[in-house]
């Protein structure tokens, strides 16, 4: 009898330890998943770029990018008449463009080796108005 104690008792250690692995691993990702929900944005008053009397222009997204992520930025002006030629490029970092390299939105994807970096809209309209947001600087998540 005490041979199957002993072992129901390593059964039920074993059980917990188990458990509490789990657990912890569950707490960890869940921890992560906050803190990157958490970064910080970039934002642009839209009211402002749509009612400016001149050209203006900005661009949204994420502030922060982890390596080997992808990201996507959109691109806002004023102008609208003609609709402008948009042309994205890397100023910066370790940081291809993925997809819509020539649209009002870009999807970017961050090397293994970045840890900052800028991107940079241009768009033109062909009819004497261009806008350029300058370049806006990504910064790694660590």
């Amino acid at each position: 009898m005490k041979k199957n104690n002993s072992i129901y008792l390593k059964f039920i250690a074993l059980t917990i330890l188990l458990i509490s692995s789990i657990v912890a691993c569950t707490s960890e990702n869940s921890n992560d998943e906050i803190n990157i929900d958490k970064r910080e944005k970039i934002e642009c008053d839209l009211v402002y770029v749509i009612t400016y009397p001149g050209t203006a222009c900005c661009i949204t997204g994420f502030a922060e990018a982890v390596p080997g992520e992808t990201l996507e930025y959109e691109y806002h002006s004023n102008m609208i008449d003609p609709t402008p030629t948009i042309e994205w490029s890397i100023i910066s970092g370790d940081i291809t463009i993925v997809s819509g390299g020539d649209s009002s939105k870009v999807t970017v994807k961050f090397g293994d080796n970045f840890t900052e970096g800028a991107i940079r809209a241009f768009g033109d309209n062909h009819d004497g108005k261009s806008c350029s947001d300058g370049s806006q600087t990504i910064i790694t998540k660590m």
